[in-house]
């Protein structure tokens, strides 16, 4: 390993994947009656009414995932492999590793509304009122959403088998290993479940560590919580939600609207504001040097850079006001020269020197509208960064290829979560969703053979 990438991934506990990939897809799933979410008139009516926008979905139908992978364009010099598909994934969202060369994936089959919970009121941008908050598990209904390990048993490179360590999530974005046990992002909470001897099977019922994170837009609740290398957890928080979250260590609660970067200190108990701005930020990558990104929904940039302390821009009137009314200037989004259609909203720093020269220390940013992953080098403007692009890494001809996650193993590849589906957008109340399908697909260079007992240990 070099050294940029020892220290990567070593303090972020990551690991190598191949995954099990298996056949077949299960049929589209059915729409749910408006009755289902509606808990009043005006949410019903909006329900059946609603028109939608941007890409729904379309009534065609998926493409097995061996037989899709066939279509994909690459790069010279670069090869695609599809390391886990359905039945074995649905809905993925995140993912992360762990210090046993283990891939954990977030299943969001939750989506796109909270068990248990009734719409009582949407204001003009889609933002629902619930009837109440939902109760942290093991209260409360239980929801879809699954937190999944998939292994590498034999060291050969192939994950072999993969098991289900928590379920019943309810609207669950991200989880992170570490600090004596599970952390999973399920707004409004942050949950903790001990795991004392590093087995999978919690040591108790989860612990609220924060909770106030808002859940008006699951597509812009807190999301991608990741270790710093400060042993800090960062998460993210989107656009379209409020948070008024108590500090344990210091009883004082911290409130702020929409898009910004937090961290929780497991050892002092002490939460913060770390950043804020940007767009709908849901997404966080940190480099090896500790600086914090983000990608971001909008078009003619790839993302956010987030110096600590830093106000940054967002559409104001949407979004709301900074917490500090004397923040007298902000970031822009970093510049960019090339395809400046939106939107690249998850990216990750390619470090660890798997492709050399070609790639080390380039963004890698997937966009899910256009079914397609860019690359971009990254270079000092001065105080922030500005990105230009370079050949496009992946493209597909299929619809449904929904890159909503990049993310680095700690062999170095970059690893995609891959919605999949037909449909995109958030913006339409009804959960038409095809929630049978996902697939994760492993970049690397071609010819190149991972090794998984180096990573895995």
């Amino acid at each position: 390993m070099t050294p940029a990438f020892s220290s990567r991934f070593l303090l972020l506990l990551g690991a190598l994947g191949l995954a099990l990939t298996a056949p077949g897809l299960r049929g589209q799933t059915e729409t749910k009656g408006p009755t289902s979410v509606a808990g009043s008139e005006q949410a019903l009516e909006i329900i059946r009414s609603y028109p939608g926008r941007g890409a729904l979905a379309d009534g065609s139908s998926p493409t097995p995932a061996a037989e899709a992978i066939k279509a994909f364009k690459l790069r010279k010099g670069f090869a695609l492999d599809l390391v886990a598909s359905e039945p074995a994934v649905e809905q993925p969202l995140s993912l992360a590793w762990d210090e046993k060369g283990r891939l954990w994936a977030v299943l969001y089959r939750q989506y796109q509304f909270p068990a248990g919970l009734k719409i009582v009121e949407y204001d003009n941008h889609l933002r629902a009122r619930f009837d109440k908050v939902p109760l942290p598990p093991p209260h409360g209904d239980r929801g879809e959403d699954i937190i999944r390990v998939f292994e590498d048993t034999d060291g050969d490179g192939t994950f072999d088998t993969h098991k289900d360590v928590i379920t019943g999530l309810n609207i669950a974005t991200s989880v992170a290993v570490g600090a004596g046990g599970i952390w999973v992002a399920n707004p409004p909470y942050l949950l903790f479940y001990p795991d004392a001897d590093g087995d999978d099977l919690p040591d108790s019922d989860p612990q609220v560590k924060l909770s106030g994170f808002g859940i008006e837009d699951t597509h812009s609740v807190m999301n991608n919580i990741t270790w710093g290398p400060d042993g800090w957890l960062y998460g993210a928080n989107g656009s379209t939600t409020t948070g008024k979250v108590v500090d344990p260590a210091s009883g004082k609660t911290v409130e702020w609207q929409g898009q910004m970067i937090w961290r929780f200190d497991p050892r002092t108990e002490r939460f913060e504001i770390y950043a804020e701005g940007g767009g709908n930020t849901f997404s966080l990558d940190i480099d090896a040097a500790g600086q914090v990104f983000s990608g971001t929904n909008g078009g003619k940039t790839r993302g956010m850079f987030y110096p600590q302390g830093s106000y940054g821009t967002k559409s104001w009137g949407k979004h709301g006001p900074l917490t500090n009314p004397y923040a007298f200037g902000y970031f822009e989004h970093m510049r960019h020269e090339g395809d400046e259609r939106r939107f690249p909203q998850a990216f990750t720093i390619c470090e660890g020197g798997l492709f050399g020269e070609e790639l080390e220390g380039h963004i890698v940013a997937p966009n899910s509208l256009h079914n397609l992953v860019w690359s971009s080098r990254i270079e000092r403007d001065g105080s922030t960064y500005q990105t230009v692009d370079e050949e496009n890494p992946v493209e597909s001809p299929d619809r449904w290829f929904r890159p909503v996650y990049a993310g680095l193993g700690p062999d170095g590849a970059v690893y995609l979560a891959d919605w999949y589906d037909s449909r995109l957008t958030h913006v339409d109340p009804r959960d038409n969703w095809h929630k049978t399908s996902g697939r994760i697909y492993r970049i690397v260079p071609k010819q190149s053979v991972p090794d998984a007992a180096s990573v895995g240990g």
